[in-house]
Parts: structure tokens; sequence; C-alpha cells
């Protein structure tokens, strides 16, 4: 696993790629550097329920503001609150929308079923293998055109900026679990519509709460596990209550997305506006790529402070995909039900998954 300073230098590595694509887009957009610094500063709010210390802020969230005020030239400021220092996580589309931040992050798990119901396509088991994959076909979906741009961000008068997938899910546990029936009657976090029926199928009880409750919820034993990333639970201290890991079959993935506020997107200059682009696409590239490149080196990370891993055999992995099967459709079928495109954003986001 990375140590704190080579974290530190691949943030520099990121920095200086930056730099060498500011010049082709100030070149394009036509922001000159003393154009800029002659205009008057522009201040952007974010918000996020995650800590500084979580590795999405320090390879997604800090390279996007470090990025914008370079491609800016300095003219974009931020004023940051991180750690729920704004609001709760399930706060965060409520207070983008009504516009008290210009951007926030929110879980795909936290916005509930009348907010952005097709973000809960990425928990589908088995679908999404790497976070770039995942990131990448996001994109397509969450963007203008999109079955989830379309249907979800536009009416609630947001724009998608950065996608910040996390690798597949495995189990973190406080009991060791070795076979599918010990999952039977487990109590399971979980956070989003397909993560709770993936809960259900297994045998699970599903429990809601979010990375911020976790750790008190599996010390006092009213959460028996969670899927997660392992990479992702890096900060909270999960492993000191739930020293028990299961690898080896892609329960669905979790996700973040950094969402401005439409209005405050439309209210900023045209080469604003595409700094603010280029940016998150950045971001989201530094963040998969770090990502995918070190799951595996925070599992061996645990297991070498204690952490005792179990991986599925293969005919276990197969009998996981008998109960999982059908658990996208049947989601989608629900929602269709309540006139959300959940059948097409379905087929839509596995044809952009196999075309990676």
């Amino acid at each position: 696993m990375k140590t704190q300073m080579e974290e530190t230098r691949t943030m520099t590595a990121f920095a200086k790629t930056a730099r060498r694509a500011i010049a082709a887009l100030v070149t394009a957009v036509g922001l000159s550097g003393g154009a800029a610094q002659a205009q008057d500063s522009i201040e952007l709010k974010v918000a996020t329920f995650l800590p500084t210390t979580h590795f999405q802020q320090q390879q997604g969230t800090m390279p996007f503001m470090e990025t914008l005020t370079e491609l800016t030239d300095g003219r974009v400021k931020f004023s940051y609150f991180p750690a729920e220092q704004g609001g709760k996580a399930g706060q965060m589309f409520d207070l983008l929308k009504a516009g008290v931040f210009d951007i926030v992050e929110f879980g795909s798990g936290y916005v509930g079923i009348e907010q952005l119901p097709l973000l809960s396509i990425l928990e589908v088991p088995g679908m999404v293998s790497s976070s770039c994959q995942g990131g990448a076909a996001l994109r397509e979906l969450a963007s203008p055109g999109g079955v989830i741009y379309e249907s979800g961000f536009k009416p609630a008068g947001m724009r998608p900026i950065s996608y910040f997938i996390y690798p597949p899910y495995g189990i973190m546990s406080r009991v060791s679990i070795t076979s599918l029936d010990d999952l039977k009657g487990k109590k399971m976090r979980t956070a989003g519509a397909i993560n709770e029926l993936s809960a259900i199928k297994s045998g699970g009880v599903s429990v809601k709460a979010t990375a911020g409750e976790l750790y008190e919820a599996l010390s006092r034993g009213t959460v028996d596990a969670t899927m997660y990333s392992f990479l992702a639970t890096k900060g909270f201290g999960y492993e000191e209550v739930a020293p028990y890991g299961v690898t080896g079959y892609s329960f669905g993935t979790p996700g973040s997305i950094m969402v401005m506020n439409e209005r405050s997107y439309q209210n900023l200059p045209p080469e604003i506006q595409e700094a603010v682009l280029e940016a998150g696409r950045m971001a989201t590239e530094n963040f998969c790529t770090y990502t995918d490149a070190n799951e595996a080196a925070r599992i061996e990370e645990l297991k070498a402070g204690g952490m005792t891993f179990y991986t599925w055999t293969d005919e276990q992995k197969a009998a996981l995909d008998a109960i999982f099967q059908g658990v996208g459709q049947e989601w989608a079928a629900n929602q269709d039900k309540r006139g959300i495109p959940a059948t097409q954003a379905l087929e839509d986001f596995a044809k952009t998954l196999a075309s990676d």
C-alpha cells in the first residue's frame, strides 16, 4: 500500500499532468492568464460527507479543486466543507438542489428513490469490474443526452462533474463467513435499492446506515456485516470492529458523484464552464487509476494488520450467480412501473460496460 509520501507524489504527478493539459485547454476556450486576473474571482462552495483523510478526497476532490484553480489561473476559489461540516450525507442532494452549495458529493446509495433512483444501477451484482470501467460507463449515461441525466439530473437541476466509482463490493463482517449459509440471517448494512435487494436475496436482513454511522453500528452489533470495497474503508477503522473479510465475488459497487447546481453552472462564463468539466474529467481519471491500482494492496494491508480473509470458491461463486440472477431485471421492472426508464438504463449500462 502507498505511504502518505507516495500518495503525495501521486498527486504531484497528477498536478504536472494537469498543467500540461492547461495550455491546450486555455487556447481552446480563449482564457488568457492576464484576462483571468483582470476579472473578479469566483467562489464556489463545495460540500462532502467524507473526511479529508479519505482517499476519494485526496485522489479526486482535492485534485479537482487544484486543477480548476490552475485552469482558471486562480480565478476560481473554493470554500470547502468536508466531513459533513455542511450537512449530513443524506442531506447533500437537497442542499445542492436548494442552492446552499454550488458543488456537493453524495454517495449513490444515499439518494432516495424519489431523487436519483437510477444511480442504484451501480449496485447490480457482477456488472462493474473496475473503477475506471464503471466511471466511464456512468459518465456516458449521466451526461446530457444519457438516460440517467435526462430522467434524473436534468429535472433536479444538477450537472454531474466527476464520477468516483469504487472497486466491486466484498464483505466485511464481525463474524467469520465462509459459506452461503453464513450469510443467512445476518444484519447487512445496505445503502441503495439494489444493495438492499441483494442482501435480502442472500438471506440477510437489510439495515440502512451511512458510512459515518457504520463503525458504531458494527461495534454495537446492530449491523453484523457490510458489503463494501476494502479501499473505501480506509480512514474509517471498520476493521477494528469487523475483523473478517470475504473476497472473490462482486456484490456490485458503490460510487460517489460530484455534482454542480445547474444554476451555479449556468452563471459561470463559458470558459469557466469548460474548465469545470475538464477538471472534473481529469479528477475522475486520477481517482479511478489510483483506485484500480490499490484495492489489492489495501487487502494485503488489512491482512498484515490482523484481518482474516476468505475467498469464495468457484462452486460458491456459481451459487451466488444463481441467487442474484435477475436482481437487475427485478429492480428495473419495479422502477419501470413508476415511470422511471430503468430497463433502458440497465440495457444502456450493460452495452457501455461491454464496449469499454
